[in-house]
């Protein structure tokens, strides 16, 4: 009997994290995002400031223009090459951004439970650097987001 216990209390650990996040689809990430990244390497610290448009299937559409800024104020311009995102179905959200040819690889990010916002670190293949982000989709596709399942419980809070 103690080991069914254990064994049921080790089952509900472990998938806790995945059911309380909630589950994602690859389609979760289809939109249009402001990303805000900064690295920290041989260049001191840079902000990179970027619109990213990302497919159903997390291709990331090239064309975009980067606004570049390093700590002394040094100011420059980029553009979004291309790139792919994953995101697996416990939220984990992987993949790379081709920044003016040089991929700023996504190692460790979540998105939200609302499906609005990718944070999380990487690094940028140019220098080595590590880099922080937040993605946040744009206000307007919010609204346009899918509309809030009723539980079967809500009837009983009318």
């Amino acid at each position: 009997m103690r080991a069914i216990r254990t064994a049921c209390l080790v089952t509900a650990i472990l998938t806790l994290p995945a059911t309380a996040w909630g589950a994602c689809r690859d389609r979760d990430l289809e939109g249009t995002f402001d990303l805000r990244a900064e690295s920290t390497g041989d260049y001191g610290t840079v902000t990179t400031v970027c619109e990213i448009a990302v497919g159903r299937n997390g291709t990331v559409s090239g064309g975009a223009a980067c606004q570049l800024e390093t700590n002394d104020g040094t100011e420059a311009e980029a553009k979004v090459d291309g790139g792919e995102i994953d995101v697996s179905r416990s939220c984990r959200v992987t993949g790379r951004i081709l920044i003016d040819g040089y991929p700023s690889v996504i190692t460790h990010a979540r998105m939200s439970v609302d499906k609005n916002r990718v944070t999380g670190s990487g690094t940028n293949a140019h220098d080595g650097s590590a880099l922080t982000f937040t993605a946040t989709r744009q206000v307007d596709e919010v609204a346009e987001a899918a509309p809030v399942k009723k539980r079967w419980w809500s009837w009983f809070w009318r």
